[in-house]
């Protein structure tokens, strides 16, 4: 029963706000990183977690030109760096990752499915996105996605030891969905529910999808 803004439109002056979405924590819980529309640009900013000035993550333009769309930041573990899918006015994106607090980024993969919300794995070496071709498992180094499973996947989180996901898929029941466990390294799967109920009718049903420790799962239905 207590809460407090961390960030509002006031914050960013005059400039105008239509929405603040897409929420992510730093792993010291210090940061917040999320997604600030305005004026029919999405990009991605930082705002302390105690409150105070935002900071815009990349100043580096969107490919192709025209307005930007950042969106589904995903922090690495040691708080140096933030994953995130792009696109440009015609829809062409990419998965890239940058340096807080410097001008570094890299493009780690072309065309991740439109809606994909990265889950960067917790041992640091792998980022969770989506493509075409299904699930995959990108090097955060860089390198050749692997696909992990072709399974259609609405949401997806890292289990602690960086070796197993926990995601929400198509349950047997047509319109319904469930939760999967999947191996990353060869994408054997099994069900921890295998209905979870209807799946809403949206865009992006599930916008968020956090294990907490070994307790339970976190997040939200359109």
């Amino acid at each position: 029963q207590w809460e407090r803004p961390v960030v509002t439109s006031a914050d960013f002056g005059t400039s105008r706000t239509d929405t603040l979405a897409s929420l992510a924590f730093s792993p010291d819980g210090r940061t917040l990183a999320y997604q600030r529309g305005s004026a029919g640009t999405y990009d991605l900013w930082l705002s302390p977690a105690s409150g105070g000035t935002p900071v815009r993550l990349s100043t580096a333009p969107t490919p192709g030109g025209g307005r930007t769309w950042r969106d589904a930041p995903t922090w690495s573990p040691d708080g140096e760096w933030i994953a995130y899918v792009e696109n440009d006015i015609e829809g062409r994106g990419m998965v890239v990752k940058s340096s807080v607090g410097t001008s570094g980024r890299v493009e780690l993969m072309l065309a991740p499915f439109m809606f994909s919300r990265p889950a960067w794995s917790p041992d640091g070496q792998w980022i969770a996105a989506q493509n075409d071709d299904g699930l995959v498992r990108i090097p955060a180094d860089g390198g050749k996605p692997e696909l992990i499973t072709a399974a259609p996947i609405l949401g997806v989180t890292w289990r602690p030891d960086g070796k197993r996901l926990v995601a929400l898929t198509e349950s047997e029941t047509p319109g319904h969905f469930a939760m999967i466990e999947i191996v990353a390294a060869n994408g054997d799967s099994r069900f921890l529910n295998a209905d979870l109920g209807s799946i809403p009718i949206a865009n992006q049903p599930i916008r968020g999808f956090s294990l907490l420790t070994e307790q339970g799962f976190l997040t939200s239905l359109a």
